[in-house]
């Protein structure tokens, strides 16, 4: 029985680190990208994961045969 406290005690205790950590002031995932991979390179690589709007002809819905 001890051990089960025991655990629970150090998950709470865990858990409450973690929720510190997230509550810390630090940057954006952004700006944590830009600074190191620098401006340029950041906003190719997020186009390139967003995509960039394509044009109006691109997709077009089909039917099923």
């Amino acid at each position: 029985m001890r051990l089960k406290n025991s655990q629970a005690t150090d998950r709470l205790l865990h858990d409450l680190a973690a929720l510190g950590r997230m509550q810390a002031e630090r940057p954006s995932a952004d700006e944590r990208v830009e600074a190191l991979l620098g401006l340029e390179l950041a906003g190719v690589l997020r186009t390139s994961l967003a995509g960039e709007p394509g044009p109006a002809h691109g997709l077009q819905p089909r039917r099923a045969a």
